[in-house]
């Protein structure tokens, strides 16, 4: 199953129209791992594993660009989102970029569920043993949002806050 979309990029990132599949997101996955130098970047730049590289299935969209894909509850593809290295830029997918819990998995009876303000972010603290979420399309880790976490994931789950010392973005 795949979805239409339009990639909306910084202006000097030409858009795109395509259909993304789990296929896809295979390819640029192993794309990602055919190529040390871009390779080197999440591992040393973001602190994130081989293994966690191959499980949240990071991919190279083009030199320089990492997608994400983001998957239901049920591990559905519902979205891709896009980081570029050199200038930490992010971007989803135009008609697709209401906030959306990433990761879902691996959630069950997660207690405190740390809240944190990035995919990478999430991923990482994940690869530590620290069971952490984000949202896509903007900052997640803010009190505002703790009310709509408590509505998806029950009144009696803890959260952690892991708020960033940096401007949004």
């Amino acid at each position: 199953m795949g979805y239409t979309h339009e990639v909306f990029a910084p202006n000097d990132l030409q858009s795109t129209n395509r259909e993304w599949t789990e296929d896809d997101v295979q390819q640029r996955h192993a794309e990602l791992i055919s190529r040390p130098s871009e390779l080197l970047h999440l591992l040393q730049e973001r602190d994130l594993s081989i293994e966690s590289i191959n499980r949240f299935k990071i991919g190279l969209f083009q030199s320089g660009v990492y997608m994400i894909p983001v998957y239901d509850d049920l591990g559905h593809l519902l979205s891709v989102r896009y980081y570029r290295k050199k200038d930490h830029k992010k971007w989803g997918v135009r008609g697709k970029t209401t906030k959306m819990i990433y990761p879902w998995f691996g959630l069950n009876g997660a207690n405190p569920l740390w809240i944190v303000e990035g995919e990478f972010d999430s991923q990482v603290a994940i690869q530590n043993g620290i069971h952490a979420i984000t949202t896509t399309a903007g900052a997640s880790a803010t009190p505002s949002t703790l009310h709509q976490y408590r509505n998806v994931f029950g009144a009696t789950r803890r959260f952690v806050l892991a708020l960033d010392a940096d401007e949004a973005g």
